[in-house]
């Protein structure tokens, strides 16, 4: 079982180290003194910008790094102690970078399912407990009708599974009756405590496990273009936009509007029609960090909100 376990990880790693030296195409022949690469890295707004996209780190981040943080890091990536910084030694290096960040996101996420999760019991709990009468450990079917036709219930259970109200209003006395029973796992003609938060957790959970996969197809269709948008639009190559570089691209640069209308499914004609007020309140809305810049991280996380509204509306 360790040996599988092993062999997974060493194909796992080989096929990441193949996808990152895709990306960096050109650069085969490196061969570089360390000081020499830092030089390299702090000069080339292009490199910088690729290595943040490949690894998930902020392209801001890296450029602000002092040189001679830069060093001992490089120095790092010469594990051959050649004194120079090879293309496996790069691509190795990056590697590093990228494992560790999608370390960090895999325990965010983790973290963030468990509060979704501790809530929706919490929430749960709250609707169930004033849902009952006089202290009663279990619901009839006159109990929960009445609990789906009372608006501040209705409330309760839907902040638990994060389904509309409306949802719940539209319920006939027929859904009324089959959620009952489906809730009823027993099939005691009662709901207990332990079936009431089963049944909404799992309804808040696969919304939730839905909404994120959703998010990640668009983040993962949006992020090329979006690169490419920036690559058109970020003038000064500072890795953000600022709002004079925002409004240029949108009124001036032909090809910054193919790749956003790309990566949201808008129609370039439709982006042309933005006046400058409608682009300040797009640019304040991707600006989530209130810098007063949109980071490439902004730029790709509103883009792709912009395509999957887009997609839920046609």
């Amino acid at each position: 079982w360790i040996e599988r376990k092993l062999l997974r990880a060493q194909l796992f790693a080989m096929a990441e180290t193949r996808i990152i030296a895709e990306n960096f195409e050109g650069l085969e022949g490196m061969n570089l003194p360390v000081a020499q690469f830092v030089q390299a890295f702090m000069t080339n707004p292009y490199l910088v910008r690729k290595v943040a996209l490949v690894t998930g780190f902020e392209e801001q981040i890296l450029r602000s790094i002092p040189a001679e943080e830069l060093l001992e890091v490089f120095v790092q990536w010469d594990t051959d102690s050649t004194g120079k910084i090879s293309f496996d030694n790069f691509i190795q290096g990056v590697y590093q970078m990228r494992y560790r960040i999608k370390a960090l996101q895999a325990q965010a996420a983790r973290d963030e399912e468990q509060y979704v999760l501790a809530d929706s019991v919490k929430r749960a709990k709250d609707a169930f407990d004033k849902a009952g009468k006089k202290g009663k450990d279990q619901l009839s079917l006159e109990d929960f009708i009445e609990a789906l036709s009372d608006m501040d219930q209705l409330q309760r259970i839907s902040a638990a599974t994060e389904l509309p109200v409306t949802f719940f209003e539209s319920l006939s006395a027929g859904s009324l009756l089959d959620l009952f029973k489906q809730v009823d796992l027993d099939s005691s003609g009662t709901i207990s405590l332990e079936e009431w938060v089963e049944a909404l957790v799992q309804i808040r959970m696969s919304s939730y496990y839905e909404r994120k996969t959703e998010e990640q197809e668009a983040m993962d269709a949006v992020r090329e273009h979006a690169e490419a948008a920036l690559n058109e639009g970020d003038a000064d190559l500072n890795g953000e936009f600022d709002f004079m570089e925002f409004v240029t691209a949108f009124k001036t640069n032909s090809r910054f509007l193919r790749k956003v209308s790309l990566a949201t499914g808008i129609p370039v004609q439709e982006l042309r029609t933005l006046q400058t007020e409608s682009l300040e309140d797009l640019f304040l809305s991707l600006d989530t960090d209130l810098s007063g810049t949109i980071s490439f991280a902004e730029f790709v996380k509103g883009l792709a909100e912009i395509r999957l509204i887009r997609m839920k509306s046609v």
